[in-house]
């Protein structure tokens, strides 16, 4: 079955050879470090009241380890505090906050139109970022609050404390990529904690184009947009890496272009995207192809 799945993948990728720009996403895609996660849901702990705080640590910990109403892959309805999930938009099935799933009709009633995804009331829980904070929000938290430990977490991150293993031959890969394509690097995290952590990867002065705070996925196809007037390309020609379905793979791949995505979860079908793998190092010697 590996070999099967790894024969794919090599077919897919024959259809990169056209590729001009490829983008990569920061967090989770180069570098897999997960520890800010506990730091982040810690700092959101502290906002919450006493009286729910060691409940609010257990049911994260619940999430991360899959057992939890609230998973990687699904939508968390901050309103009406139930946990969605969508086929292209549409809401297919809800489950509210014991995991106990809600008659039809009561979606065909609150939900007859597609949802937009906005990160406040509609909070896409495309990677363990989505996590702490929209638990959070069920005890009560504001969109400020967590947005707030997440800053804290950041300025953690920057920190000499905290250590992140680079991937091994990472910076090599993208330098044989240059040779022949552009680069772009493009996260939600702010500027000047995503500088630290590029550097601490071994990655400074590799990326030429950087887009800080791109607040995907409410501004993903802006942000595709933007990249193909810079660089005179059309969405075919880009290549977008990323671990967040809705945030790096799915927009881009609506519009023709291609994609690889680093399933840590386990959450991809055959149609999530061109190239699915674990880790993004399963993919160097596809990604040298272009170089």
């Amino acid at each position: 079955m590996k070999e099967r799945k790894k024969e794919k993948n090599w077919r897919n990728f024959m259809s990169f050879k056209n590729i001009k720009v490829v983008v990569f996403d920061l967090d989770g895609t180069l570098y897999r470090d997960t520890k800010h996660f506990d730091y982040y849901a810690n700092k959101i702990k502290e906002k919450l009241n006493k009286d729910v705080q060691e409940k609010y640590i257990y049911e994260y910990n619940q999430a991360v380890s899959g057992n939890h109403v609230i998973k990687i892959g699904s939508v968390y309805d901050a309103e009406l505090d139930l946990v969605l999930y969508l086929d292209d938009s549409t809401v297919v099935s809800a489950y509210n906050w014991s995991n106990t799933e809600i008659d039809s009709s009561f979606i065909e009633e609150h939900y007859p139109n597609p949802i937009i995804i906005d990160m406040d009331r509609f909070m896409s829980i495309g990677d363990l970022w989505w996590v702490p904070s929209s638990i959070g929000k069920h005890y009560g938290l504001t969109g400020e609050d967590t947005y707030d430990a997440f800053l804290r977490t950041r300025d953690y991150m920057m920190t000499d404390s905290y250590d992140i293993d680079p991937i091994e031959g990472l910076a090599d890969v993208i330098k044989s990529i240059k040779k022949k394509v552009d680069i772009v690097l493009m996260t939600n995290s702010p500027e000047p904690d995503s500088l630290v952590i590029i550097e601490k990867l071994g990655l400074k002065g590799i990326f030429p184009t950087r887009i800080f705070n791109a607040k995907k996925p409410v501004k993903t196809l802006a942000r595709f947009d933007s990249i193909c007037s810079q660089f005179n390309v059309k969405p075919t020609d880009i290549l977008s890496i990323g671990d967040n379905l809705l945030n790096e793979i799915t927009p881009i791949r609506k519009l023709g272009g291609k994609t690889i995505f680093i399933d840590f979860h386990g959450i991809a079908n055959k149609d999530s995207a061109d190239i699915v793998v674990t880790n993004l190092e399963d993919s160097f010697d596809m990604l040298k192809t272009l170089g």
